[in-house]
């Protein structure tokens, strides 16, 4: 099992849920995070920071979900989004 992000986040942005990971696999994205399903240790401790609810384990997704994490995901790699290993500061 391992986290996912929905699309949920799209727009969100907010990042609060990026400080508890111990292992920093959150990419960000232009307007959504991913989470890099390779690294997630599946401690969930994103999970009650996210401010609108959109990570889910894996095994919880149904099959709209799982296409957009998909998607996401490979977007992700495709273009090389950055690791945030700390939530952003808006100025």
């Amino acid at each position: 099992m391992t986290f996912a992000v929905t699309e949920a986040c799209v727009g969100c942005k907010d990042t609060a849920c990026v400080a508890p990971c111990p292992m920093g696999c959150f990419l960000e994205g232009p307007d959504v995070l991913a989470i890099e399903p390779s690294e997630c240790i599946d401690c969930a401790m994103c999970v009650p920071e996210c401010p609108v609810d959109a990570i889910r384990a894996d095994v919880e997704l149904v099959p709209p979900q799982q296409a957009f994490v998909a998607q996401t995901l490979q977007r992700a790699h495709r273009v090389g989004w950055p690791r945030l290993t700390r939530p952003l500061t808006r100025t």
